[in-house]
């Protein structure tokens, strides 16, 4: 039986077809175990290197020995050989040339057959997916990349030994001067002050002439709201996020053949184009051609520089799609505006009927304070991702059980709510701006309890309703 294997970076791409292995084992068939032929697509060429199991295991000596040499700074001797007719070369500080000898046009050994540049980031997508086949376990068990330690001569340094030394004599005399200068110093004369001062004093005189110190206000969080590198912001994030959903959606046409979630790290660019992904696992590995993802993937341009995010993409044997940040959203405060009665946030007995009713908010008026943000509940914040499974399961449940009608909306409504851990909701509010609009429609306005637990835990999760009447409910922050 033919196999394919791919394996996806965003400036490389290896594609192996082969044979399974005819061992006989149990549990082999989907086993890549004669390789027939191998495409190595790099971004910038329009024509794939290709080779069989010769120009395979060429292709990684060459790479492992430029690699280690250019990170380590010691050379790495390569002998070019019949099995190994590729040499890397560097010819700048972010350039390198990559030279094919052999092939099924004759040439001498000085004249390689084809030249390709390759950038530093380029070469180690090349790396990177190199290591990604070598430690699949499906793919060619039997292959592996010989490597020994190098030779006293080879390894020798090549810096003067009088140059070596120079650093740590300089080093001693340097600490040798420094205390003989302390040695001579006069020890400071230290006095006590005559009254010691009574702490707080200061405070206490502001205060009694009623003045009020200055605060410096905080303002918006800085830095990385990510915590991988990322500058987006949440809003960013929050659009990014629709729209990877948005495009994977659309292009789920198959019913999925899995029994257990497959999962993917897919990084994307800020217009949305997804640059590349990786499995999670290896049950995700095998029925990746199974998802939309290969055909959605987008090869960046030559030389093109820009800043990526990491997105987590689960698809469920039920055909439930989730996409949410690796990282989860950046945190971010709920703030209550302030409405008639208490400032506390808690809705009025009055607002709680009218939600109660499944009355809608018309647009460009206020909406009501039991949708305007959850309320925080008095239990603590749930963390534990069995309990975080457990409830999103309870939330799906009821939301599930109670849109029972037709969705007339034509683009997701997201949806943010507040849930204690027996499955209770404690408040919710809209994300998108037309939600309000259709929570007659959805009709979970009544699962709002008055009086929960109060030791309960509590979380937030993220919950999507699409127009094909689907109800995705995820943790906020993510598992």
């Amino acid at each position: 039986m033919q196999l394919q294997r791919r394996y996806n970076l965003p400036n490389c791409t290896l594609l192996l077809d082969g044979l399974a292995d005819t061992t006989g084992e149990v549990g082999y068939s989907q086993r890549l175990g004669v390789l027939m032929n191998l495409d190595c697509y790099l971004s910038g060429e329009s024509e794939p290197l290709s080779g069989g199991v010769d120009f395979l295991m060429g292709l990684m000596n060459a790479v492992s020995h430029y690699a280690q040499q250019f990170l380590s700074g010691v050379p790495h001797p390569q002998t070019q050989t019949a099995l190994a007719p590729i040499q890397i070369h560097a010819l700048a500080t972010d350039q390198h040339e990559l030279q094919v000898y052999g092939g099924a046009e004759p040439a001498t050994p000085q004249t390689p057959q084809r030249r390709i540049l390759l950038n530093t980031v380029q070469l180690f997508d090349l790396v990177e997916a190199l290591d990604q086949l070598l430690a699949d376990p499906l793919t060619l068990p039997q292959l592996t990349l010989p490597l020994s330690p190098l030779s006293r001569q080879d390894a020798a340094a090549r810096q003067p030994l009088v140059e070596r030394a120079a650093a740590p004599a300089i080093g001693i005399a340097g600490l040798a001067t420094a205390a003989t200068l302390f040695f001579f110093a006069p020890v400071p004369d230290i006095q006590r002050p005559l009254v010691d001062p009574v702490p707080g004093q200061e405070d206490t005189s502001e205060q009694s002439n009623g003045q009020t110190p200055e605060t410096t206000p905080t303002g918006e969080p800085t830095g990385d709201p990510q915590g991988d590198g990322s500058t987006y912001t949440r809003e960013a994030l929050v659009a990014l996020n629709a729209k990877i959903y948005g495009q994977i959606d659309e292009a789920w046409t198959v019913a999925p053949d899995f029994d257990e979630n497959v999962t993917y790290r897919v990084s994307v660019n800020g217009e949305g184009q997804i640059r590349g992904y990786r499995p999670a696992n290896d049950r995700s590995a095998r029925y990746e051609d199974n998802t939309p993802l290969p055909g959605l993937l987008v090869v960046a341009p030559e030389g093109a520089q820009e800043e990526l995010t990491d997105f987590k993409v689960v698809l469920t044997p039920q055909g439930r799609l989730e996409v949410n940040p690796w990282h989860g959203f950046p945190p971010e405060p709920i703030v209550t505006p302030p409405g008639d009665g208490s400032s506390s946030g808690v809705p009025s007995p009055d607002a709680q009927d009218t939600i109660a009713q499944g009355s809608v908010t018309a647009p460009g008026t206020a909406s009501p304070p039991a949708t305007t943000s959850p309320t925080a509940s008095p239990g603590e914040t749930i963390t534990d991702p069995n309990t975080l499974k457990d409830v999103t399961d309870k939330l799906y449940k009821q939301l599930d059980d109670q849109w029972v009608t037709s969705p007339t909306f034509d683009a997701p409504l997201v949806f943010r709510f507040q849930v204690n851990e027996t499955g209770q909701v404690l408040n919710f509010e809209p994300v998108s701006s037309n939600g309000t609009q259709h929570l007659t429609e959805l009709g979970f306005a009544d699962l709002k309890v008055s009086n929960p637990e109060p030791s309960a835990g509590r979380a937030e999760f993220r919950v999507v309703f699409t127009p094909k009447g689907v109800v995705e409910v995820s943790p906020w922050d993510g598992f």
